[in-house]
């Protein structure tokens, strides 16, 4: 038996097709204004709908399937009354688009060289150098994104223009599309010759992220030595607590020498040619130091009595004479007897009992047979009240001293200076307090006894060559390498016999140990000077610094720190070289899209409104999934887009992609659906 429902199905696969149309416009109607369906049923409907309309009529199709496809399905739109044409013009989004990347790009350019800028020679800790890194990372690759995207907008116009010119494989087609996607398409041999330009085009995009990758590397941190300066306590020459130095005789109140601490400093500053270094307050610094201190003055016995003569003699100074020291010399060269530089002595030094602060000095030989100057030299060194300016640099904690100014202010007289009462001291608080202002002239009293105990003595050159040493302690220092010293004991000068009345030459046996390097100033006056200068610098030495005196100054700080360096040149060169080239690009494309009348693009919409053509329906049959990659029986199509033909060969008011003698070329104008 046949139920009613198969009965009426077999009635609808047997009706007339307008009658089935009239009965889906019914069915239509009716679905519409049924209110009582669901959202969910809404979507199930609809896919079912759409498989319906597009499936061919089976004998099994229900009614209520048609209903239902025809519910959700609107239909081809209708015709309108009259057909608008397609509109030629570019839209003004795509230029200010353009323009808009373009300006965005050359402002990050700008905005990345101002940061590095601003960065540049300045010290890393402030900004940390990943947060600098990563900003300019960020901004270059801002800037090339907005290029690549200047470049795609450029190639997609180039594309449509190029395929307005000539026909095209499919395959070909397919790589300019994928040009500046994948950078397989640069080796589509036929879009060397058919597309050379889109192929520069995309080389140059696949090029551009090198500018994310130089422009962040224009900036790098360095490590330099860089100075910087602060406020800080350093060694000084005070004499606060100079008599400390001395030792005391008579019950205590008199000093009748100086300490074997302050001995020591002596004897370590001659035997070592410099001075003892003082601890740096930083590895690399320098600064600048006054201060005053006793200091030797040695000159020659005629500029000593020039100078003297220049000061009369005032209060005690009458008693001791000051002017006549020329006549002191005489006098105390006929009291050392035997010792006379008549008789062999190269080096003879002794203080003279009318002058408290000199010390006479004779060196060479006093009779000179020799070809040549006499080297025999005549000196008066007396201490003075010196003003020192002094320049102190530490290099990697070696310290080096240089005076700025050295000036001796005045002769320091041990009369009419209380005297008394500095070589007397009282260790009750009040005594001592008042005593507070002679420190200084009780360093320079035991200052003028160590250079007295160091220097006073002689050397006698014997008959037989030897060398006789006499309580000096010259010969422990590098003032025995001087040029006098040399001159009178090497064996190159001839020296006397002692004993005999009349003077003849002998050369004795070479002195083997005369190093005249050490010597530093060659002379035996500027050595002892040198040597009294480096005596008081070693006073700021930690180990006889005795009270850790120092001075607030303005240290200089020069220490390895990280800083950034930035090459501008680079960063510049490298922006200005990628926006030149975009620039040019954007007048070609300027140009394409003039060419083309309108702003093409690659969207899926215009793909589906430039293929509505027969030949393609037919091409695309068994390949309308498709699949990658193109098959071989459809590759080589050639296509052109264009006007196309109608079945008597008239051109159509359509255009689409056409095949070989379907299309002929469109130009920008023309009236067309």
């Amino acid at each position: 038996m046949v139920t009613a429902d198969a009965a009426e199905t077999t009635a609808l696969n047997v009706e007339p097709p307008m009658a089935v149309e009239s009965r889906r416009r019914e069915a239509h109607d009716s679905l519409n204004s049924d209110s009582e369906l669901q959202d969910g049923s809404h979507l199930e409907l609809q896919d079912l709908a759409v498989d319906a309309q597009n499936r061919p009529a089976s004998p099994g199709l229900g009614a209520q399937s048609l209903l239902l496809a025809k519910k959700e399905s609107h239909g081809p739109p209708s015709d309108p009354p009259g057909h608008s044409p397609a509109r030629w013009g570019i839209h003004w989004q795509h230029p200010v688009l353009l323009l808009c990347l373009f300006g965005g790009s050359l402002l990050l350019a700008i905005g990345h060289d101002y940061f590095y800028s601003t960065l540049d020679g300045q010290l890393e800790s402030t900004f940390p150098q990943k947060w600098a890194l990563r900003v300019g990372n960020g901004l270059a690759l801002a800037h090339k994104t907005g290029l690549v995207a200047i470049l795609a907008l450029v190639n997609t116009q180039l594309i449509w223009a190029t395929l307005r010119r000539k026909f095209m494989a499919l395959q070909d087609i397919d790589g300019m599309f994928r040009l500046m996607g994948s950078p397989t398409a640069l080796l589509n041999r036929h879009l060397w010759v058919q597309a050379k330009t889109l192929l520069v085009l995309a080389g140059i995009a696949w090029l551009m992220p090198l500018i994310a990758v130089v422009t962040p590397a224009t900036l790098s941190v360095t490590s330099s030595v860089r100075s910087y300066g602060m406020q800080f306590p350093v060694p000084t020459v005070k004499f606060d607590t100079a008599k400390s130095w001395g030792t005391y005789g008579f019950n205590g109140i008199a000093i009748t020498g100086a300490s074997s601490e302050i001995s020591r400093l002596l004897s370590a500053v001659a035997s070592s040619v410099s001075y003892i270094p003082s601890t740096a307050p930083f590895p690399n610094s320098s600064y600048d130091l006054s201060f005053w201190a006793p200091s030797y003055k040695c000159v020659n016995l005629s500029e000593a009595v020039a100078e003297q003569s220049a000061h009369p003699p005032q209060g005690r100074e009458n008693y001791y004479n000051y002017s006549r020291i020329q006549a002191y010399w005489d006098a105390e060269a006929k009291l050392q007897g035997k010792a006379r530089i008549e008789d062999g002595n190269a080096y003879l030094a002794l203080v003279p009992n009318s002058s408290l602060n000199a010390i006479f000095i004779r060196s060479g030989a006093y009779f000179w047979t020799a070809p040549g100057p006499s080297p025999y030299v005549a000196l008066v060194c007396q201490l003075y009240n010196t003003s020192y300016d002094v320049s102190v640099q530490f290099e990697n904690g070696i310290q080096s001293i240089t005076p700025r100014s050295i000036r001796y202010l005045q002769l320091q007289k041990f009369v009419d200076t209380g005297l008394e009462s500095v070589t007397k001291v009282d260790y009750d608080p009040a005594v001592m307090a008042a005593q507070t202002e002679n420190t200084a002239l009780t360093a320079s009293w035991v200052t003028h006894l160590l250079f007295r105990d160091f220097l006073v003595g002689n050397l006698t050159l014997r008959g037989d060559g030897a060398l006789g040493v006499s309580k000096t302690s010259l010969m422990r220092s590098a003032l025995a390498d001087c040029d006098e010293m040399g001159a009178a004991i090497n064996g190159s000068v001839w020296t006397l016999i002692i004993g005999d009345s009349t003077p003849k030459p002998k050369t004795p046996t070479p002195y083997s140990n005369y190093q005249p390097g050490l010597c530093r100033n060659t002379t035996l006056a500027r050595a002892i000077e040198d040597l009294s200068r480096n005596f008081t610098y070693s006073l700021m030495a930690a180990s006889y610094n005795f009270s850790r005196f120092t001075d607030q100054v303005l240290v200089n700080v020069a220490s390895p720190r990280n800083f950034y360096a930035y090459e501008r040149l680079t960063l510049i060169t490298a922006y200005l070289a990628s926006l030149s080239v975009v620039l040019l690009w954007m007048g070609v494309g300027t140009m394409a899209l003039w060419r083309n009348g309108i702003a093409s693009s690659a969207n899926f919409s215009a793909l589906l409104c430039t293929t509505r053509n027969p030949d393609l329906d037919a091409l695309a049959r068994g390949h309308s999934l498709g699949a990658d990659p193109l098959p071989d029986d459809i590759a080589r199509v050639k296509l052109k887009f264009g006007r196309l033909h109608v079945g008597g060969g008239e051109p159509a008011v359509h255009a689409a992609f056409g095949l070989q003698g379907t299309v002929t070329t469109v130009n920008k104008g023309d009236k067309l659906l």
